[in-house]
């Protein structure tokens, strides 16, 4: 500071291009070389920073030591990726499915292969217990099946043709067969069930390339279903941002409701951002049906289904159309042998009396449980989707009265899994903590400019600026806090439009700190004695956050 302290303002503009340019040389790194690589390639280029300040110093001890650190660096490079190194166990969280799926001893489970991008980790699981599939995991959580498949869909003696029993197979005996678009098929069940259901064209898109990559790999066990069909076409894409783009029209959009903690955990679960399942994309994925089109979305649970119900509500009743008529255009069956999980199906249009008397029958005849059916009554029916069919009840009088919260998420709230009718703890405490740091800052600022400051003759020299060295500290506090609160809120919404969250935060990040450091760099131009235009561009900052919020959306669309 004392030394250069007439080049800070380049120091600092070097500092954050240097961070700009690691925001986003990472994501690149992490892809090409994988994390131990990036790691290790990091950790050079410090080593080789460390000896040039050491050089700089002309203290030979210094010298020696920095020189040392790098021979001995250098010597454990050979170690660096060995097999028992890389061979990294996951983190003994209980809530991840991988963790548990492994402490299982019955399963027999083993890892068979990891691969690392900035993605996230993703793992191929085996299973002695279940030779017919292997599990692909990502960050230990969000399991999703590869089936072992020779080409056969009848084949004895596998598990494919059971999927003709299951509820994600049950759409598929009544719509066209046509095309279909699969959003987030994994490890590629879902374009295996589209193949089984006769569809002659097949759109998969999935965000996770690791995913890609083990399936198309292993096409001798999966039977090529990424590799060996023509009529399937697999693209590397978030599915809202590739929905948002596409122009072509599908008789069928299957999706499955993916559980993805990742790094949230169990405290961040509801918190979750999914632009899936929002009324926006409800009204973009009907946009992309036919006329007969169906909209197939496999839930977990039932409150997931009343949740989408509500979102087909809003949707629907936006554009005009009445309680019936959205019910016409909704049927809900459970499994209940084979899969209790609910697949959820909006029709772009109305479903006629025909279409529903043979999709209650084919439900009956599988075992599964009619959750609802239009134009039907009968007793196993769900009551609270019948009480909206009939009019009985209204959608806003069941939100307003329902044990946990079925609000329609939108784009600006979407949070899906937010089930909790009061705002979740981990929000509200983050909420207050910040309104309390904020009024301790803001009663420290104006402390500190009331107070005397004994320091008469820097005042006088500086009149504006001696009174700001009292409150310094809390200014900069005050300073990375805002950068980061606006960080997050640019990132929430360039995630939608840049479609990949990891691409979002590098971009945001990186957009943040070069500008920031192109600030610094031209502020040596600025007259010290006038502080009130420094706090004229701190308030046109703020109008343009507040620009942002209301602009970014309609340039974005």
């Amino acid at each position: 500071y004392k030394v250069f302290i007439s080049l800070s303002n380049v120091i600092y503009f070097a500092d954050l291009l240097g961070a700009a340019t690691g925001a986003l040389a990472v994501v690149f790194l992490l892809n090409l070389v994988g994390v131990f690589g990036t790691i290790l390639l990091v950790s050079t280029f410090a080593a080789i920073v460390s000896l040039l300040f050491a050089l700089a110093s002309r203290r030979r001890a210094v010298i020696l030591v920095a020189m040392a650190g790098i021979i001995l660096m250098g010597s454990l490079t050979q170690y660096s990726f060995r097999a028992n190194l890389l061979d990294i166990r996951p983190g003994s969280d209980q809530e991840k499915e991988l963790e548990s799926i492994l402490a299982d001893q019955s399963l027999g489970a083993r890892i068979v292969e990891s691969r690392w991008s900035a993605f996230g980790r993703t793992d191929l699981i085996e299973l002695e217990a279940e030779p017919h599939s292997k599990v692909i995991f990502v960050d230990g959580s969000a399991g999703t099946r590869m089936f072992h498949f020779d080409g056969e869909f009848n084949s004895s003696g596998s598990e494919v043709p059971s999927l003709r029993y299951t509820t994600q197979f049950y759409p598929y005996y009544f719509v066209n067969k046509g095309s279909s678009l699969v959003i987030g098929p994994g490890g590629g069940l879902d374009v295996l069930t589209s193949l089984m259901g006769g569809m002659n064209h097949t759109t998969a898109v999935e965000v996770n390339p690791d995913i890609v990559g083990i399936v198309r790999d292993y096409s001798e066990y999966n039977g090529g279903i990424y590799t060996k069909y023509s009529n399937v076409h697999v693209n590397v894409d978030e599915g809202r941002s590739f929905v948002r783009r596409s122009a072509q029209k599908y008789d069928i959009i299957m999706l499955d409701i993916p559980v993805t903690k990742t790094s949230q955990g169990a405290v961040g679960y509801a918190l979750a951002e999914n632009y899936l399942f929002t009324t926006n994309s409800f009204a973009d994925l009907l946009d992309r049906l036919n006329e007969d089109g169906f909209l197939a979305v496999v839930a977990h649970e039932r409150p997931e289904v009343y949740k989408l119900v509500s979102i087909g509500f809003k949707v629907l009743g936006d554009g005009g159309l009445g309680v019936q008529e959205i019910m016409r255009r909704i049927v809900v069956v459970e499994g209940t042998s084979h899969s209790g999980l609910p697949v959820f199906i909006l029709k772009k249009t109305s479903f006629t009396k025909e279409q529903t008397r043979l999709m209650y029958v084919k439900a009956r005849e599988l075992e599964f449980t009619p959750l609802y059916f239009p134009y039907i009554s009968a007793v196993n029916l769900d009551p609270l989707l019948e009480a909206l069919a009939d009019g009985r009840v209204s959608m806003d009088y069941v939100i307003s009265l329902a044990p946990f919260d079925l609000r329609a998420p939108t784009d600006d709230s979407p949070f899906f899994y937010k089930f909790e009718r009061a705002v979740p703890p981990t929000l509200s405490q983050l909420v207050v903590g910040t309104i309390v740091l904020s009024l301790i800052v803001s009663g420290l600022y104006v402390g500190g400019w009331m107070r005397p400051s004994s320091r008469r003759k820097k005042r006088e020299s500086h009149p504006q600026w001696g009174r700001f060295s009292l409150f310094r500290p809390y200014y900069f506090a005050s300073l990375g806090l805002g950068f980061m609160l606006i960080e997050v809120s640019l990132i929430q919404r360039f995630i939608l439009f840049l479609g990949h969250p990891t691409l979002a935060i590098a971009v945001s990040l990186f957009s943040l700190l070069l500008s920031s450091g192109l600030g610094s760099f031209c502020s040596r131009s600025w007259d010290g004695h006038r502080m009130y235009d420094v706090l004229k561009v701190s308030l046109a900052i703020g109008m343009a956050v507040i620009l942002y919020s209301f602009a970014l959306p309609p340039v974005f669309n």
